[in-house]
């Protein structure tokens, strides 16, 4: 009796981390709009600052590219930071998930 009961909550815990992978897809495609805002606010802020600061200094367009350089790699380091910590969740996941199904195999 007790066999079955750990069964139906493994079954259960499983069907849940399921869902939550799931969501976790899921999460990773709407990543991808808050890579163009990631992307695109820097790039402009960048843009707009570094020509006005190019015609207050008459540096030509040095600070622009310079900020739009700054702004472009600074937009990397945040996208790769967001996607680590989203895969450390769905690894989590996934681990779990397997942990479970080698339970469910042995009970």
């Amino acid at each position: 009796m007790d066999s079955t009961q750990d069964k139906a909550g493994l079954e259960k815990e499983l069907l849940e981390l399921k869902r939550k992978r799931d969501a976790q897809v899921h999460r990773i495609f709407y990543l991808m709009f808050e890579f163009v805002f990631i992307f695109g606010i820097p790039g402009f802020l960048g843009l707009y600052l570094g020509k006005l600061l190019d015609e207050r200094f008459s540096t030509g367009r040095i600070l622009t590219l310079s900020l739009i350089a700054l702004a472009f790699v600074l937009s990397w380091a945040m996208i790769i930071l967001r996607y680590k910590r989203v895969m450390a969740g769905v690894r989590a996941t996934e681990t779990r998930i397997e942990d479970i199904k080698k339970k469910l195999g042995n009970v």
